[in-house]
């Protein structure tokens, strides 16, 4: 009796012990991929200039980007706009796996940010990203109906090739007329030259920004919004006058382009200036308005 406890003593330790041996290998391999895992969450395989990657450094790559354990990259891996093929290094194509400093660099650049229309050009500030341009519309002058909003609309070839404009000859709808500049003696000094002139806009898009329009000042000067878009002065409808048309005031840019023209009035924007300042002397009596869009980063 005693010999047979002695006996299943000793297997129970060497059970045990062979159980021991099993859970530190499986522990000790499990430690190898979670560091490995560790390394591949924090991005930890970034390519320095005269650096391979090294074997080890190409499994963290195909740990962090498979789908699942045993399954093999189907494509390139994109390297910041660079792939891997061999020993060498070409462009990355749009099919490319990306690495997590390239979709980081993504996520920041697809942020939101601020559209703003440049009023008098076609074109944008600085590297601002243009949307389209076109020309200003708005209800003719002389009638006291109509929306007074000016809208920007596009140029037809640089809409998508499959619009089409409605046609429609009822007088009863919401007639549009380009919009213009009035004549030299009702624009700002600066803009005299540009008198009966077509208004150019731009839809402009300002990546990670916020914008306000600053009226009474070219500068922006207001705390955190100092990068400037444009400036310009402020026009909008005529008061008093037989120029009946109520229209929104717009900043419109005082190196605006050039289209005079002939035409007779369509829709007109003068400029806007105090008339009466009803005793607040920091206002200056009939004084032009410049203005700025002005945008915090």
């Amino acid at each position: 009796m005693l010999q047979l406890i002695t006996k299943n003593k000793k297997i129970f330790v060497k059970t045990s012990i062979q159980f021991f041996l099993i859970f530190l290998l499986v522990f000790l391999f499990s430690m190898g991929d979670y560091s490995q895992l560790v390394e591949a969450v924090s991005g930890n395989y970034s390519k320095v200039d005269g650096n391979n990657l090294t074997r080890d450094d190409w499994n963290v790559l195909d740990e962090d980007f498979v789908d699942r354990e045993g399954d093999t990259m189907g494509t390139n891996l994109n390297l910041n706009n660079h792939r891997i093929v061999g020993v060498n290094t070409n462009p990355a194509n749009s099919s490319d796996l990306a690495n997590v400093g390239y979709i980081d660099s993504l996520l920041v650049s697809s942020q939101g940010g601020y559209v703003y229309t440049n009023w008098g050009r076609s074109n944008c500030s600085g590297s601002d990203t243009l949307l389209y341009s076109g020309f200003g519309f708005n209800s003719i002058y002389t009638v006291i109906s109509g929306g007074s909003n000016n809208i920007c609309i596009q140029l037809p070839f640089n809409a998508t090739s499959s619009f089409v404009y409605a046609l429609n000859s009822n007088s009863r709808t919401d007639g549009l007329y380009p919009l213009m500049t009035s004549d030299p003696s009702q624009l700002p000094p600066e803009m005299s030259t540009m008198y009966r002139n077509y208004i150019e806009c731009a839809v402009c898009f300002r990546r990670n920004s916020s914008c306000i329009e600053s009226v009474g000042s070219f500068n922006c000067t207001m705390p955190g919004f100092n990068y400037k878009a444009y400036d310009g002065y402020v026009l909008g409808g005529e008061i008093p006058g037989s120029h009946y048309h109520s229209q929104e005031r717009i900043c419109v840019n005082r190196s605006m382009h050039i289209n005079t023209n002939s035409a007779p009035y369509g829709a007109v924007a003068y400029g806007s200036r105090i008339r009466n300042n009803f005793g607040m002397s920091e206002y200056g009596i009939d004084r032009f308005i410049p203005c700025a869009v002005c945008c915090n980063n």
